[in-house]
């Protein structure tokens, strides 16, 4: 096991946070549809939350791989479409 950074803590509580507040009434409707979770993306990019590996110069947050998926792991919990949205965009805001 290893020890996170409250760097590393605060962008997963901001994850698991809105997720469980704005991702989960349509996480499945999302997922039986496809359709693209642009609500969810709106908010991750308000909270700075995409873009989490593109270099600062670009926008984003420059922050390790190790980061990008503890981040895409607590939103994936909740709603698997919008991390892989997540995933895919992933550049700055």
């Amino acid at each position: 096991m290893f020890g996170l950074s409250q760097d590393q803590v605060d962008p997963i509580a901001t994850s698991r946070t809105l997720g469980l507040e704005n991702f989960t009434a349509k996480a499945m409707q999302w997922h039986r549809t496809q359709e693209y979770p642009a609500e969810n993306i709106t908010l991750l990019r308000s909270a700075g939350l995409l873009g989490i590996c593109a270099p600062k110069e670009f926008g984003g947050g420059r922050r390790s791989e190790l980061d990008a998926s503890l981040v895409l792991d607590a939103i994936g919990s909740v709603c698997p479409t919008t991390a892989a949205a997540m995933n895919v965009l992933d550049v700055g805001p």
